[in-house]
C-alpha cells in the first residue's frame, strides 16, 4: 500500500499579500490556525478510541477511552462554533451573530470595527472562485449553524467553560448512575474519574442514564461533530486555494512537491489513556 505523501511548500511574499484587502489576508491566515485545531482534534478523536474490530474487555480501558474521546469531541464542538463565528464576521462581515450570542455591546463594538477597516462581504468576491465542494460545505454549515444544535449547546456550557452553578443545579443527575466509581493510581495522570465523566455526559447531552439512549445520543454527537468538521475544513480549504491562486499565482496542478515516504496510516496509531514514563 502506498505510504507516500506529496507536500507543496508555498511561499507567502509580503508584497503579494499586501495586494489583498487586510480583511482577506487576515481571514486567510486566521482560518489556517483554526484548521490546525480542527485537524488535531479530529485525529485525537480517531486515535483515542478502540480500533475497528478491536475487542476491549477491560472496563477501565473502555471507561478511559470514553472519557478521553468526550474531552476531545466537546473541545471540537467549541472550536467549530468559534470557527463559524469567525466565518460570519470575517468572511461575510455579518455582525448579527454577535448580537444573538454575545449581546448588544459586542454588536456595537464590531460595527465600529467593520466600518474602520471597510470590511465587505467576501462571499460576493470569492463565490465564483470557490470549488463545488467548498460551496456545498458552505451551504451545509449555514444550514446547520443557523438553528439550535448540539455543538452550540456543548460550546456554550461545556467546551471552554466549567459552570459551577450549572453543576450544582444538576447534581441530581449523578444519582441516575448505577455503581458510581472512579479509578485512582499513584500517578495522577493515570486516574480516570469514570462517573464524574458519566455525570458530565448526562448533563451535556440532556439524556437519562439509559445505556441505549445514551449511546444513541453520543453517536449522534460524534456524527455531527465529524460532519461539521469536514464541512468547515472543506470550506476553509476552498478559500485558501482561491486566495492562493488569486494573489500568489498558485496552480496546484502545475506545482512541484517533495515526497514524504513511510507515512503511518491513521488506523495504525493509538493514543491510550493509561501510560507510563520510561525509567532512566
Amino acid at each position: 500500500m502506498d505510504r507516500s505523501l506529496t507536500l507543496y511548500e508555498i511561499p507567502l511574499p509580503h508584497e503579494n499579500l499586501d495586494k489583498a484587502h487586510v480583511q482577506e489576508t487576515a481571514f486567510y491566515l486566521q482560518i489556517m490556525t483554526i484548521l490546525h485545531d480542527i485537524y488535531a482534534l479530529q485525529r485525537a478523536i480517531i486515535i483515542s478510541g478502540p480500533k475497528l474490530g478491536e475487542s476491549v474487555v477491560d472496563g477501565s480501558v473502555v471507561s478511559s477511552q470514553v472519557a478521553q474521546s468526550f474531552s476531545f469531541v466537546k473541545s471540537l464542538a467549541g472550536v467549530l462554533c468559534e470557527a463559524y463565528e469567525c466565518m460570519q464576521f470575517g468572511y461575510y462581515a455579518d455582525n448579527r451573530l454577535a448580537l444573538k450570542c454575545r449581546g448588544f455591546k459586542k454588536y456595537k463594538v464590531r460595527n465600529k470595527f467593520i466600518k474602520k477597516y471597510n470590511m465587505v462581504d467576501l462571499d460576493s468576491v470569492y463565490e465564483p472562485l470557490m470549488s463545488k465542494d467548498a460551496k456545498n460545505a458552505q451551504e451545509a454549515l449555514e444550514k446547520y449553524f443557523s438553528k439550535k444544535n448540539l455543538l452550540r449547546r456543548l460550546r456554550n456550557k461545556y467546551a471552554f467553560h466549567y459552570d459551577f452553578q450549572e453543576a450544582v443545579k444538576n447534581i441530581r443527575k449523578f444519582k441516575e448512575i448505577d455503581d458510581p466509581h472512579i479509578i485512582l493510581e499513584e500517578s495522577s495522570a493515570n486516574c480516570c474519574y469514570v462517573s464524574a465523566n458519566q455525570w458530565l455526559i448526562l448533563r451535556a447531552l440532556q439524556v437519562k442514564a439509559d445505556e441505549k439512549k445514551l449511546k444513541e445520543k453520543f453517536e449522534k454527537l460524534m456524527e455531527e461533530a465529524v460532519e461539521q468538521a469536514k464541512n468547515m475544513a472543506d470550506f476553509f480549504h476552498g478559500f485558501i486555494l482561491a486566495y492562493s491562486e488569486k494573489y500568489l499565482n498558485v496552480d496546484m496542478s502545475k506545482a512541484k512537491g517533495s515526497t514524504l515516504d513511510n507515512v503511518m496510516f491513521i488506523d495504525e496509531i493509538k493514543f491510550p489513556f493509561f501510560s507510563k514514563r520510561r525509567q532512566t
